[in-house]
């Protein structure tokens, strides 16, 4: 059954191809296109569901990773597809951490981005891109909700009164938290939200016309 897809990509015509992809093959018929998280949040809380988030890491309103970890909250059981130009190891595996369902690169064909989409809109959360070990790897959504208290400098006895918890749960929680990160301090752990240690490709005009011209070509040949 055709589903309704959530695109947020503040990139013009990366948002244009993102589009065609998505309605593809019939296997969407509802495309809400936004720029930014703000706007992406909004929808979540206007609309009815949608069947699939498509989210580029790079957004004008968040840092990092803030916008994932913001909607994975927002949306608990939405599937998350990150495609960006990220495209690193440590990137993938920091996405997987915090729920991503499958991430692809902006320079990926057509249709290894419409295979991608399918298979994440149909709960097929096993990706090539991260592996079977998807699940243990993930922070729960209580640890996610930690993990966004710390980046907004809560100390756990805040974050207890917030999520109605005594406070060794919350240690508990930041515990396991540190340890998915692999980081050993609040510090570490709100850097690995806020920061992509990875450039994108160098010219980034030229990644788009390559994206443009391999995966979405936008004008007949």
């Amino acid at each position: 059954m055709p589903g309704r897809y959530l695109i947020v990509e503040d990139h013009p015509l990366f948002a244009e191809a993102l589009q065609m992809i998505a309605k593809g093959k019939s296997s969407c018929n509802d495309v809400t296109l936004v720029h930014s998280l703000q706007d992406a949040k909004a929808a979540l809380e206007r609309d009815k569901p949608f069947d699939l988030i498509i989210l580029d890491l790079k957004l004008p309103d968040c840092r990092g990773f803030e916008g994932l970890l913001a909607l994975r909250i927002v949306a608990p059981k939405t599937p998350i597809v990150v495609v960006s130009a990220f495209a690193s190891e440590i990137v993938k595996g920091k996405c997987l951490v915090l729920g991503a369902t499958a991430f692809i690169s902006k320079a990926a064909k057509r249709d290894a981005m419409k295979s991608t989409f399918d298979q994440a809109a149909n709960r097929h959360h096993t990706s090539p891109e991260f592996g079977p070990s998807h699940h243990c790897c993930a922070l729960t959504q209580q640890q996610m909700r930690v993990l966004q208290s710390i980046c907004m400098g809560m100390p756990n006895k805040m974050i207890a009164r917030q999520l109605d918890v005594v406070e060794t749960t919350i240690k508990a929680h930041v515990s396991e938290v540190f340890r998915k990160l692999d980081v050993s301090s609040r510090t570490q752990a709100v850097l690995e939200i806020s920061r992509i240690e990875q450039a994108p490709c160098a010219d980034e005009q030229a990644e788009s016309r390559v994206f443009l011209t391999t995966a979405v070509p936008l004008r007949p040949a």
